[in-house]
C-alpha cells in the first residue's frame, strides 16, 4: 500500500496561531438552521472561520454558524481550532498546510482516504467537510461526495488530514461500477483482454505501459501491491475479463478497468461515461420488445438512479459508486442494442426531479394491481413515491402460486422450521410481518426483501399466470401473497406481481406506451409531483 509523507508533499503554508483580546459577550449563533446557540467553554476543532474583520469572528462548526466579537491582526479565513474560555475566544490556531487532489477512495474503518497523486493518507477519526462553491460556505457530509469526480483541498495537521474543503463542482460525467459475480467481488486470478491496444497506468509512479491488442493481461504479473491499483484502458473499443478461470464478460466493457489489490483478492471497477452505462443497463433491465416510449421512460429512470447513487458510500473503500447487480441496477448482462441505444440517445441527460433534486427512481417488473410505498420497507415514504393502479395483466408474474417445503429451513439455535403465519399486511395485501415458528422458539420477519429471501429458501416451484412453471427462483416473486393451504411442512401460497412494487412498473409502463402515453406521461404517473429536467439543471 502506498503511503506518503504529506508534510513533504504538501503545499506548505506557515501555520498561524493568533491570540487576541475578546471585546464582547458570549458568541451568538446567527444561522436560521437551528435555535440560537451560545459558544461554550471548549475547543472548536477544525472549525471554518468565514470572516474575522470589523471586530467580529464568524465561524462554522458542527453545522452551526457562530459570531463572536473580537479582533485579530489580519483577516483570517479557513480551518482553525478555536479556544473558548469563559465564553470568550482566547486563541485561534489557524491550519494552513494542505494538498489538493481527486478523492479516489475512502475507508471509514481504517481512517484513510486515497488522493489522486498522493496515494493513501491517514485521517483523524472525525474529518469535517466544508463547501465553498458559489461563494456560500457550509458544512456537508462525506456522503455528499462523488468518488472519482470530487477534487478537494485536504487540510493537514501533521501528516494527517483534519478537514477537507470542496472548492469546485463535482464532475459526475463518469460512473464507477464494482463488478460482482453473484455475491462475490474479490477474485484471486484475473485476466484482461482487448482487441485494441491498451495502456496500463500505475498511479504510484505515474508511468504508463502499452500492451498490444489481443494480448491477455495476467493481473498477477503487474506487481500490484496490497492497496494499490492499475488502470487498464483500451484505445477505443472494449475489454473483456475472466476471473478464476471463468469468462464473465462475453459482451465486452467500455471505458477503463481499475484493478485494486485488497489483500484478500482483486476488486474490479469499471469506469465509463454515465450515458454509456445507461445503454448497458437498459437492455439488462427491460425487455427489448417493449414499446419505444416505455424504453425511454426506463432510460430516464435508470439514468436518474445512476446519478442518485453516485454519492453512495457502500463501496467507498474500493473507489466504486455502485455495483452491477439487482442491488442497484443490472449492468451489462445483455450488451447493447439498437432500440435501447436509441431510447437513451433520445433522452440524453434527462433525469427525474422532485423539488429540484434527483428522485431515487425505484422501478420493478410487475405490479399485482396497485403499487406500494415504503411501508413494506419499514421506512418513511418520500414525497415522490405514491400508490397508483397499474395494469400488468400481460405479465406472466401478474398472478402466481408457489409451493414451499419448510423442511428446507432450520436455525442453529431454534431448530427446524415448523410453521409460518402472516400477522400483518398492508391495505394492498403486502405482508408486513411474518412469524416463523421453530421447534425451540419463533422469530418475526419484517421488510419485503427479507421475507421474500427467507421463504425463497423453502421455494420448490412457482406456477406463473401463463401456466409456466419456474423451479430456479431464489426468492418468492413478491411480498404480496397469502397462504392458501398447508399440510405439515408443505405450504401453498398465492401472490401477485414481481419485485418490490415501489415506483414504476415496467409492464405497466409498456401497457401505457402501447396505449399512446409518452415517456414523460408514464414517469409523471408512477412518480408523484416530479419534473423531467436535464442533469445540468440540478443543484
Amino acid at each position: 500500500m502506498k503511503k506518503v509523507t504529506l508534510m513533504i508533499l504538501a503545499i506548505i503554508v506557515v501555520c498561524v496561531t493568533v491570540t487576541f483580546i475578546i471585546v464582547a459577550t458570549n458568541g451568538v449563533k446567527t444561522s436560521a438552521k437551528a435555535d440560537t446557540h451560545m459558544v461554550e467553554n471548549t475547543v472548536y476543532e477544525n472549525a471554518y472561520i468565514t470572516n474575522s474583520d470589523e471586530g467580529k469572528i464568524r465561524f462554522i462548526w458542527n453545522n452551526n454558524d457562530y459570531e463572536v466579537a473580537g479582533f485579530v491582526k489580519e483577516n483570517l479565513e479557513g480551518i482553525s481550532d478555536i479556544d473558548v474560555v469563559e465564553g470568550k475566544i482566547v486563541k485561534i490556531r489557524y491550519k494552513g498546510d494542505f494538498v489538493e487532489g481527486n478523492l479516489l477512495s475512502y475507508n471509514r474503518a481504517s481512517n484513510q482516504i486515497e488522493i489522486e497523486g498522493y496515494g493513501y493518507v491517514d485521517t483523524f477519526e472525525v474529518v469535517p467537510v466544508y463547501s465553498t462553491i458559489d461563494g456560500t460556505i457550509s458544512e456537508i457530509s462525506w456522503d455528499e461526495l462523488v468518488l472519482g469526480g470530487t477534487k478537494l483541498r485536504y487540510v493537514l495537521e501533521g501528516d494527517k488530514v483534519c478537514a477537507a474543503i470542496l472548492t469546485q463542482k463535482t464532475d459526475n460525467s463518469n460512473i464507477r461500477v464494482l463488478l460482482k459475480t453473484g455475491e462475490a467481488y474479490l477474485y484471486d486470478n484475473v485476466y484482461v483482454k482487448s482487441d485494441n491496444n491498451c495502456t496500463i497506468f500505475n498511479q504510484n509512479t505515474n508511468e504508463t505501459t502499452g500492451v498490444a491488442g489481443g494480448t491477455v493481461i495476467d493481473v498477477s504479473t503487474l506487481g500490484i501491491e496490497n492497496g494499490d491499483t492499475r488502470i487498464i484502458t483500451p484505445e477505443g473499443g472494449t475489454f473483456c475479463y475472466s476471473i478464476n478461470g471463468t469468462d464473465y464478460s462475453e459482451h465486452g466493457f467500455e471505458g477503463s478497468l481499475i484493478v485494486r489489490n485488497t489483500g484478500d483478492g482483486y476488486a474490479l471497477i469499471n469506469v465509463l461515461a454515465v450515458e454509456n452505462y445507461v445503454k448497458y443497463v437498459l437492455p439488462s433491465e427491460m425487455m427489448l420488445s417493449f414499446a419505444p416510449e416505455a424504453l425511454k421512460a426506463q432510460a430516464i429512470c435508470a439514468r436518474t438512479y445512476a446519478y442518485s447513487q453516485m454519492k453512495n458510500m457502500e463501496y467507498a473503500e474500493f473507489g466504486a459508486n455502485l455495483d452491477n447487480t439487482t442491488a442497484y441496477q443490472v449492468y451489462n448482462a445483455s450488451g447493447r442494442f439498437e432500440q435501447t441505444d436509441a431510447a437513451c440517445d433520445a433522452t440524453q441527460g434527462q433525469v427525474v426531479t422532485y423539488d429540484n433534486r434527483l428522485a431515487v427512481c425505484y422501478y420493478f417488473s410487475t405490479c399485482g394491481d396497485m403499487t406500494e410505498d415504503f411501508e413494506v420497507w419499514e421506512s418513511e415514504t418520500p414525497g415522490y413515491i405514491h400508490k397508483v393502479a397499474s395494469s400488468d395483466t400481460n405479465s406472466p408474474f401478474y398472478r402466481w402460486s408457489a409451493e414451499l417445503d419448510l423442511d428446507a429451513i432450520s436455525d442453529a439455535e431454534l431448530g427446524k422450521l415448523k410453521s409460518i403465519s402472516i400477522d400483518e399486511t398492508s391495505e394492498n395485501g403486502f405482508v408486513l410481518k411474518l412469524t416463523a415458528e421453530y421447534e425451540n422458539g419463533k422469530t418475526e420477519l419484517k421488510n419485503e426483501n427479507l421475507i421474500r429471501k427467507f421463504l425463497g429458501q423453502a421455494l420448490k416451484s412457482t406456477t406463473l399466470n401463463d401456466g409456466s412453471v419456474r423451479e430456479n427462483l431464489s426468492m418468492i416473486p413478491s411480498a404480496c401473497f397469502h397462504i392458501v393451504s398447508c399440510d405439515a411442512s408443505r405450504y401453498t401460497i398465492e401472490g401477485s406481481g414481481f419485485g418490490h412494487q415501489i415506483g414504476m412498473s415496467q409492464y405497466g409502463a409498456n401497457n401505457m406506451a402501447q396505449n399512446g402515453s409518452l415517456c414523460n406521461d408514464i414517469i409523471c404517473y408512477y412518480y408523484n409531483n416530479v419534473e423531467i429536467k436535464q442533469i445540468g439543471e440540478i443543484n
